[in-house]
């Protein structure tokens, strides 16, 4: 029988070859990084079902907020899992540094300030005390900015967190549901992220929203040759939820950020 180190490295391997067709020594940090993340989705995943199981029954605490500044998921969540140590050993076996897969992991853009890491210091505390409650707030393609300093000034880029995808985000279609503004309609698209507990069982739940529109494309206007037209309505959609906290200098920038808030919140 295996033991749990030589179980973990299986697993990971599995992973790793089930995603990129690559076997250990192919892979880079970032490959082995999302592989290691689905063994921690896989190991939780009975947890996650029986916590949300039992909160069917109970009363429930819902937290909305327009950010939580989440962090990196994987180290944290090998830390309230208790498999900081044994990770570090197998990663050293096949030839990585810890450190270095944490890194691949881009920082969740969901976030930014005092409102966000308030946000989810409450899940943290929610979960690790078992108290039975939920987050929701909206899946945002962009964070708020990546900063550089040229010439002595600030200069603001995209701060894209999602180009490489998010293991830590389970999709639910089935959960879709249509929210309704006075000059049209958007699909809200819900995702699920784990919030582990530190020292116990309980595994709690962020849902976040992404926006989506009801058309994916003016097939007439693209076929007319029209195609910032065709897309029109996808992405006056797509911009609720593009980037976290837009420029609100203006009335447009106001009205956007009204739609984000009454776009989750409506959605939950």
């Amino acid at each position: 029988m295996k033991n749990s180190k030589e179980l973990l490295k299986t697993k990971i391997e599995n992973q790793v070859e089930i995603l990129f067709n690559k076997s250990l020594d192919e892979a880079n940090a970032l490959e082995i990084y999302q592989g290691l993340s689905n063994v921690l989705l896989e190991t939780i995943s009975k947890d996650w079902l029986k916590t949300r199981k039992r909160y069917e029954t109970e009363k429930q605490a819902f937290y909305f907020s327009a950010e939580f500044l989440m962090g990196r998921a994987l180290g944290n969540n090998l830390i309230n899992l208790g498999l900081d140590k044994e990770v570090k050993e197998v990663l050293e076996e096949i030839g990585f540094d810890l450190n270095s897969v944490e890194a691949a992991e881009e920082d969740a853009g969901l976030g930014n300030g005092g409102l966000g890491r308030l946000a989810a210091c409450f899940m943290d505390s929610l979960v690790t005390l078992n108290l039975p409650g939920q987050g929701y707030g909206i899946k945002y393609k962009n964070g708020i900015f990546k900063q550089k300093i040229v010439d002595g000034f600030q200069v603001e880029t995209p701060e894209t967190w999602l180009k490489y995808g998010d293991v830590w985000t389970i999709s639910r279609p089935s959960e879709e549901v249509v929210v309704e503004f006075g000059d049209g309609k958007v699909r809200a698209v819900p995702y699920d992220m784990p919030v582990i507990g530190y020292g116990t069982k309980n595994v709690n739940t962020l849902r976040l929203w992404e926006a989506k529109s009801i058309n994916e494309l003016n097939l007439k206007a693209f076929n007319d040759q029209k195609y910032d037209e065709a897309l029109k309505e996808v992405n006056r959609a797509e911009d609720i939820s593009r980037i976290l906290y837009p420029n609100d200098s203006t009335n447009e920038g106001k009205k956007l950020r009204l739609k984000q808030q009454y776009f989750f919140t409506s959605a939950s």
